[in-house]
């Protein structure tokens, strides 16, 4: 899990999504192909902090966006960077990168479908 706070939180885990995705390529030398790993990006409201008893706590996040981006990472193949669609557009960021539409999914522990989007990059960059 990744944080980011401050300006521009989205975009910034955006972007920082695709540095990964792109620096987790296997060596061009070896016979294995490009495999990336699924990443999921939410953003919204969180609870933070020291969680636990006296004996064991510990620094964590916690709330619905946090349960979301969990279920988002878990749908992502390998490669795949997926995100809320209304959350791209919301923060201006639908044209800033390439996108193409997923689909509606549904999520255990919502009530709602949400659409998804995957952030498209070129691998070969």
């Amino acid at each position: 899990i990744a944080l980011f706070g401050g300006d521009a939180p989205l975009e910034r885990a955006l972007r920082c999504s695709v540095e990964i995705q792109r620096a987790f390529r296997v060596d061009p030398l070896s016979s294995s192909f490009w495999q990336g790993l699924g990443i999921g990006v939410n953003y919204g409201p969180m609870l933070m902090g020291n969680m636990g008893t006296e004996e064991r706590l510990d620094y964590s996040v916690i709330g619905a966006e946090v349960n979301l981006c969990a279920r988002l990472c878990d749908v992502a193949a390998r490669g795949q960077i997926l995100v809320r669609r209304d959350l791209l557009e919301r923060h201006g960021l639908a044209d800033t990168f390439r996108i193409e539409p997923v689909g509606t999914q549904t999520f255990k522990g919502f009530d709602r479908d949400f659409e998804i989007a995957e952030l498209t990059y070129d691998h070969d960059d």
